[in-house]
């Protein structure tokens, strides 16, 4: 007897793998959660007390049909629970593949160079990636580079495909069409090629390799929480980081970095950190050089002083997917959009958005291990400071892990334009002056041990 499948869902994803399949495999019907029909497409549908008593549960492969490792998740919890081994259970039977066609042509080899190296960060071509991209010139020699095809000839416009604009004056044509574009202009507006860059990434991305790293994710907060910390201490950039070694800590601390601290040798030899939060996708986790020399580093350092990494979850699938090696050491925080702020924990994992990495990660991340929370080099910065004002930086940084801006300047150039600092500064500290309420309302204590500009933090110093 061969094998036997039953679909996990009734939606058009498993109409679709049914209708690709149907010929090919013994199907032999569906499941459902909670069953809302007997039947789909003529098959008989199931639910998971039918399942049990289905004489030929044993002898069955089950397909899952969400595309979101969370709803895989619990499809297979669902069925494990009822005695179905794990490896009967198929994450990603089709792989759709994402066909990207680059608009307009273009002729300029540095800037081909410079988007090549893009697609191959972002787009990396490996078994977990189901992506094509298609670029279209005159003056730039045919052929395939790994999963980017060049073509010499004119570009084919259907409402059909994916377009990525890389100039969005030339846009006209594509925006009659009403297809699909991704803007990776970089001159454009900041963040939005950044966006285009991730979404594309993340739609590529195989369902497999999404829940693979979702599950390790779970599985090292896990790890990182099971010990009974006595107080948690958030370090941050600011010029008063210098003052860490006036300060004594307990080894049973939970011990928050951020950003470029991990560079710092000294202080990792001095703290040794628990943990590092990191968000900024431009500066840190993009394809310029900066971003791949702090990587180095950092991966260097998780490993040589057994730090976890957290942040964002389609950052952590970023990371592994590009660098397998280092999945232990990575924590890919859900993020929810919902204006409450969080304390992560093992039962609330996720956290909301914020423009800063303090409120984003910092805060909810140490909330969730510690009742008092004390805060080295958050000094944000006096608004009258006018030679910051005529920078790239919002406020000054600890001068031991100064930032390089200029790789990134070149990469996205849009990313440091528009922003008006004032506003981005009184946000921040709104988000902080509530991310600490709303944190004192749960019992929790944040003590600031050294001076702070931030109103929030003024009135909870203490030396």
């Amino acid at each position: 007897m061969g094998k036997s499948y039953l679909i996990y869902g009734t939606g058009s994803f498993a109409s679709e793998i049914y209708s690709q399949y149907s010929n090919k495999l013994s199907i032999l019907g569906f499941v459902e959660t909670f069953k809302s029909a007997n039947e789909f497409i003529g098959l008989p549908v199931y639910d998971s007390e039918e399942l049990i008593t289905f004489s030929r549960l044993n002898d069955c492969f089950f397909i899952l049909t969400s595309k979101n490792p969370y709803s895989c998740s619990a499809m297979m919890n669902n069925l494990m629970e009822i005695g179905v081994k794990k490896e009967k259970i198929i994450l990603d039977y089709i792989d759709d593949k994402n066909i990207y066609h680059l608009y307009p042509k273009i002729n300029d080899k540095e800037l081909f160079d410079e988007l090549c190296l893009k697609f191959n960060w972002f787009l990396p071509c490996n078994s977990n990636i189901n992506a094509e991209v298609h670029i279209y010139s005159d003056s730039i020699e045919e052929g395939i580079i790994g999963n980017i095809y060049i073509h010499n000839k004119n570009i084919e416009l259907n409402n059909s495909f994916k377009y990525l604009v890389w100039d969005v004056e030339q846009i006209s044509q594509l925006t009659e069409l009403k297809c699909k574009l991704y803007i990776i202009d970089k001159n454009y507006k900041k963040d939005v090629d950044i966006l285009s860059w991730m979404k594309m990434f993340y739609e590529s991305l195989s369902i497999k390799s999404k829940f693979n790293i979702k599950e390790h994710s779970i599985e090292n907060f896990r790890n990182l929480s099971r010990k009974d910390y006595k107080e948690s201490w958030i370090f941050t950039t600011g010029p008063s980081l210098g003052r860490y070694k006036e300060f004594d800590y307990n080894k049973n601390d939970f011990k928050l970095i951020c950003n470029n601290i991990i560079l710092d040798d000294e202080f990792l030899n001095h703290v040794y950190p628990t943990a590092i939060t990191i968000a900024d996708i431009a500066v840190f986790f993009s394809e310029c050089e900066y971003g791949i020399n702090y990587r180095n580093k950092l991966y260097d350092n998780l490993v040589k002083y057994k730090i976890y990494c957290i942040v964002p979850e389609h950052i952590a699938y970023l990371m592994v997917i590009n660098n397998p090696s280092i999945i232990n050491y990575v924590i890919g925080v859900p993020v929810k959009n919902e204006q409450i702020p969080n304390i992560v924990d093992n039962n609330n994992f996720y956290i909301t958005p914020a423009d800063n990495i303090a409120t984003i990660l910092l805060m909810p991340i140490a909330s969730g291990q510690t009742d008092t929370i004390k805060l080295i080099g958050m000094d944000g910065k006096s608004l009258k400071n006018e030679k910051l004002k005529k920078s790239s930086h919002i406020w000054n940084h600890y001068e031991q892990i100064e930032y390089d801006f200029s790789s990134i300047k070149k990469s996205y150039p849009a990313y440091f334009s528009n922003i008006d600092k004032e506003q981005y500064y009184d946000k921040h500290e709104e988000d902080l002056e509530k991310v600490l309420t709303y944190g004192e309302r749960f019992g929790k204590k944040y003590i600031s041990k050294t001076f702070s500009n931030y109103e929030p933090l003024k009135k909870r110093m203490e030396d």
